[in-house]
């Protein structure tokens, strides 16, 4: 057990990071897509179980053109996205992957390294999807916000 009395300093360093920790996903997180993305010959409001489809693999084409999703490497955004869009946990979702690779031959969505490289490949990319902080997409041009996943 931990004596504050003897340790005054420890108190506000574990709120610290505390509340670092848990302050990180007060912001929303939103999927983007390409503004000139096929998704919308095929489905004129995105739902969740659209997304969800292409985070696992189900979906990959709209219309003609080949989806080509992305997953950033920062583990706490793809944590939450994964379990806001396919309800499972960041394990479960990498074992999902794992198997759909081995069994199938495909490949997992490319993962990139910041939420600017997710929005190049997205605005680079007509069939391009992926997922970034409300606050980085608000003023950009060449994407479209198709949903937003909200954190309490």
């Amino acid at each position: 057990m931990l004596n504050f009395k003897k340790k005054p300093g420890i108190l506000p360093v574990v709120l610290i990071c505390v509340l670092c920790a848990s302050s990180a996903f007060s912001e929303n997180l939103v999927v983007i897509v390409n503004e000139n993305s096929p998704l919308f010959a095929v489905k004129k409001k995105p739902e969740l179980e659209d997304i969800k489809d292409v985070c696992l693999g189900k979906t990959k084409f709209w219309g003609n053109d080949p989806v080509k999703p992305v997953n950033q490497k920062d583990r706490k955004i793809l944590e939450n996205f994964v379990s806001g869009t396919c309800g499972m946990k960041l394990n479960e979702y990498q074992h999902y992957w794992t198997k759909k690779m081995l069994n199938d031959g495909v490949r997992a969505p490319l993962s990139l390294e910041t939420s600017a490289d997710v929005i190049k490949h997205v605005q680079k990319e007509k069939g391009g999807i992926g997922y970034v902080l409300e606050s980085e997409v608000q003023t950009l041009q060449g994407v479209k916000t198709i949903y937003v996943i909200s954190f309490p």
